[in-house]
């Protein structure tokens, strides 16, 4: 359904205060340089609001409307420009038949993909998205202790040259006082195989099984917490060195803006 100019700066408009609902002068700040970008980028956003033919993205949507948000804040990887963005997430939802379905399903509801009882009790490996991880990925892959998130791995299903990839926007552990103790617990349990390995092994074979060979990662220069949106105040949140994590899980130096290829 074609939609006009007027209607299109109206929902720029309402997703704008969706994204910055504080009133401060910031939001207001973002709100006003949103709506400009509109105005320049009319066509492609356009096009973004008239998607029909994607009915899994139009779902997401409705559930996830601040998915829209990559029309303005960084996706995965600052550097992208906001066309690429959005083809990213779009390309995404187009790829959910077959085997990964179940990330259609995880999509809305969280879907468990095993439990590892007999080697640490309560810890499960599970799929679902989560709302933080809004900018790195569109399903996150988690290990949970109960029904407590202890490390995830956000990714989004891509094409490149015509072959299918993972894109990984983020990997996470805990913040909580907790969480050292219990990672060098399951550690042992697991005869030495840390929790970021663990989803990292699961995540190979989760692709394989969607017939997805190739995994990139975003390198830590390129990470979305470094976009100039956030005025610098991001750049230290992260505190996990991606570029080592990739290398030592195989990881190449890749020639594009991703710059760690996963084998």
């Amino acid at each position: 359904m074609r939609i006009g100019i007027i209607e299109t700066l109206s929902r720029v408009h309402h997703l704008g205060r969706a994204m910055h609902p504080s009133l401060t002068l910031n939001s207001i700040k973002h709100q006003i340089i949103l709506l400009a970008q509109a105005l320049v980028f009319l066509p492609a956003i356009r096009n973004w609001f008239e998607i029909s033919d994607n009915p899994l993205l139009m779902l997401a949507l409705k559930r996830f409307p601040l998915i829209s948000g990559a029309i303005y804040w960084p996706y995965i990887n600052h550097t992208w420009p906001m066309e690429r963005r959005l083809a990213t997430i779009d390309q995404h939802f187009r790829m959910l038949g077959g085997q990964a379905a179940i990330i259609a399903h995880a999509t809305f509801e969280e879907v468990e993909l095993a439990r590892l009882d007999n080697e640490y009790a309560g810890l499960r490996l599970v799929l679902d998205k989560a709302s933080w991880f809004m900018r790195e990925g569109e399903i996150v892959l988690n290990l949970f202790v109960n029904d407590q998130r202890f490390y995830s791995i956000a990714f989004t299903l891509g094409i490149d040259n015509g072959q299918p990839l993972a894109l990984v926007g983020a990997l996470q552990g805990s913040n909580t006082d907790a969480a050292q103790g219990i990672y060098r617990d399951i550690t042992h349990a697991l005869h030495g195989m840390r929790p970021r390995d663990l989803l990292l092994v699961v995540l190979k074979l989760l692709c394989g099984e969607f017939g997805i060979h190739r995994i990139w990662a975003v390198s830590s220069d390129n990470r979305q917490h470094n976009s100039p949106y956030f005025g610098g105040g991001h750049k230290d949140k992260v505190l996990i060195a991606y570029n080592e994590v990739w290398l030592e899980h195989g990881g190449c130096v890749s020639t594009t803006d991703f710059s760690r290829s996963l084998p």
